[in-house]
C-alpha cells in the first residue's frame, strides 16, 4: 500500500533561489513554496511553517518538518509540528529528536496520526 504525501517547502531563501536549488537537485519545483518574501518574520519564528500549513490546507500538528540548522529547528519546534533533524546539526535543542544523516534510503509512514521515519 502506498500513500501520497503533500509536499510544501518553507525556506529562508527567495522563491527564485529555492526553485533553482530544487532543479539543480533534480527535484520537482513545488508550487507550494513559502519563501522569505512571504513572511514578516523569518526563522526562528514559526510564521513560515504556519503559513505553509495553511497553504496546504493542513493542521500544523499533521505536518512533518525536516530541518538542519538551529534557527530552523527552533522554528519547527515552536510551530508544534513533528520534527526530524537532517545532517549533523549540533544544536542543544535537538537531543531528543530523530536524526537522520540525509534523505538517502528513508521511508516515511503515517500511523494513527503519527509519522514514522526510518532509514533502510
Amino acid at each position: 500500500m502506498h500513500s501520497f504525501i503533500t509536499l510544501g517547502i518553507v525556506t529562508s531563501a527567495n522563491k527564485e533561489l529555492a526553485q533553482r536549488h530544487l532543479l539543480a537537485a533534480g527535484l520537482p519545483c513545488s508550487k507550494k513554496i513559502i519563501s522569505s518574501e512571504d513572511v514578516k518574520s523569518g526563522k526562528p519564528d514559526p510564521e513560515g511553517y504556519l503559513l505553509g500549513a495553511k497553504l496546504l490546507g493542513l493542521r500544523i500538528e499533521d505536518i512533518l518538518i525536516f530541518e538542519d540548522a538551529t534557527a530552523d529547528i527552533i522554528a519547527a519546534l515552536s510551530s508544534e509540528a513533528t520534527l526530524s533533524i537532517i545532517g549533523n546539526c549540533h544544536s542543544a535543542c535537538n537531543s531528543e529528536w530523530l536524526k537522520i544523516p540525509d534523505f538517502t534510503h528513508i521511508s516515511i509512514k503515517s500511523i494513527e496520526n503519527q509519522y514514522i521515519v526510518s532509514t533502510n
